[in-house]
């Protein structure tokens, strides 16, 4: 997968897995996949949610407060990266929702052909700082991206710092 991204260990993997399987949602609306973990109020379940969100360092911890019946605590995970990230990882240790997983997948897949428009997760963000030494081009492949994207992310992260030329490190 992409470097930018952590993965947790096996035993967080198939945690995930199967809280994927078993309250999970993998969904593949207008603006592309998503995945979300929701979970109904309970003693641990805002830590539960938050947890997930800490140790993948991905996705959005949300509530349902409006539905005071049954409140709910849920993990949502939308940015067309992580979700391939987090379906690729996990989906060797799923069951119930494996076909979705690749759907999903799939969708990624044929549909984020130009991630120039993409927003930069932190996790980018950060391997793109922690690399600056390399080439453009080097970088853009490896985060799955175009050069003329790395370029314009260095200049938003770095506005001083010179471009990378010909003489960066490959």
């Amino acid at each position: 997968m992409y470097p930018h991204y952590d993965t947790p260990s096996e035993s967080v993997i198939a945690y995930t897995a199967a809280l994927l399987d078993s309250a999970g949602s993998i969904a593949i609306g207008d603006s592309g996949p998503q995945v979300a973990i929701s979970l109904s109020a309970g003693p641990d379940s805002e830590d539960l949610v938050r947890w997930l969100a800490q140790v993948w360092q991905m996705g959005k911890v949300r509530t349902d407060s409006k539905n005071e019946q049954d409140p709910r605590w849920a993990w949502q995970v939308t940015q067309a990266r992580a979700v391939e990230h987090l379906l690729t990882v996990c989906q060797p240790a799923m069951r119930v929702k494996r076909r979705q997983a690749t759907e999903a997948r799939e969708w990624v897949q044929d549909h984020v052909t130009d991630p120039r428009g993409l927003h930069w997760t932190p996790g980018e963000d950060r391997w793109l700082l922690d690399h600056w030494h390399h080439s453009d081009a080097k970088l853009a492949a490896a985060l799955g991206r175009t050069t003329w994207g790395v370029q314009k992310r260095r200049k938003a992260l770095r506005p001083d710092a010179p471009a990378a030329g010909p003489g960066a490190r490959s």
